[in-house]
């Protein structure tokens, strides 16, 4: 019996001053990140972790000593390298502090500064399928995508979450924006709206050259009408949405550029945009008449009013 309790003593010696001299070392590294010296610091916490594994504070701050490598590498192998020594560490350390979400904040962050696009579509994508209702996945898997340069697929979310939030104006309206920005970034930016291809009329600017990845003629329209649709379920579901009727005349003049051969559709579509502009104009008419006097102009009336009672 006394040998065993002997053991047992020394065993848990050698185990406190395993953690001490892990501890010893990990603060050596913090003393290198602050430095500057990471890659020096990673491979401090990484000897802390072989002596001592499991303390979070070592798992921490070598998830972070990766990062900053994953940052400022020179290379891409040396950027990968670091990437999977900064998501590794992020992931232990989700074991070991269950409470504390930064790991997992941290873990995502890292995995959008190194562009492993793939990894975060498929663990998001997952997640929607378990939960198909979770609109911060929907919203993820839209960033995802955008940041990708994946845009049809970002549109395909962005649908997916309008038809989720069947009430809210603001989701149909931002499919509708979405689909604006990417006409007027592919061929209707500049003056390309401002071209008129009417014959009889004295021309102002240069007819619009597309680039061979601009969207132009079926796909165009096809594009614009979407957006259309969906600018118009947004005024459906909020009446006098002067954003919505704003982006309206903006997605009819890009429309109308898929028609430069045929100026009676052009005039059809340029009419459309107007008829969006005029109502844009009345309600901000509207609403501006409806607002109530400001600090400044009170005080001028009761200036005013004070003048005359003297």
């Amino acid at each position: 019996m006394p040998g065993v309790l002997l053991g047992v003593g020394l065993l848990l010696a050698t185990i406190g001053c395993s953690e001490l001299n892990a501890r010893r070392i990990a603060r050596e590294g913090n003393e290198l990140y602050h430095a500057g010296n990471y890659a020096e610091a990673a491979a401090s916490y990484e000897q802390s972790e072989g002596m001592y594994p499991g303390i979070p504070a070592v798992v921490f701050n070598h998830g972070l000593a990766c990062r900053q490598l994953m940052l400022t590498g020179d290379s891409k192998q040396e950027k990968e390298k670091a990437t999977d020594c900064a998501l590794a560490s992020f992931e232990s350390l989700q074991k070991l502090e269950t409470e504390d979400d930064r790991a997992q904040r941290l873990y995502i962050q890292t995995l959008f500064d190194a562009d492993r696009y793939e990894q975060l579509a498929a663990m998001y994508s997952k997640r929607h399928q378990e939960r198909p209702d979770d609109l911060e996945a929907v919203n993820a898997l839209i960033q995802v995508y955008s940041r990708w340069d994946k845009w049809d697929d970002a549109l395909e979310w962005m649908v997916r979450r309008a038809e989720m939030n069947a009430k809210s104006a603001d989701a149909a309206y931002s499919v509708g924006v979405f689909i604006y920005d990417r006409l007027f970034n592919k061929g209707g930016a500049g003056d390309a709206t401002r071209f008129d291809p009417r014959p009889d009329v004295e021309q102002t600017v240069l007819p619009p050259a597309f680039a061979k990845d601009d969207v132009v003629d079926e796909r165009r329209v096809a594009l614009a009408d979407k957006g259309i649709e969906w600018l118009k379920q947004a005024l459906e579901r909020r009446q006098k949405f002067e954003n919505a009727l704003v982006y309206l005349n903006l997605l009819y003049r890009q429309r109308a550029l898929a028609s430069l051969d045929d100026p009676e559709q052009w005039q059809k579509d340029v009419e459309q945009a107007e008829k969006w502009r005029t109502q844009a104009q009345a309600v901000a008419q509207e609403t501006a008449s409806l607002a109530p006097a400001t600090a400044q102009q009170v005080d001028d009336d009761s200036a005013t009013t004070a003048g005359e009672d003297e």
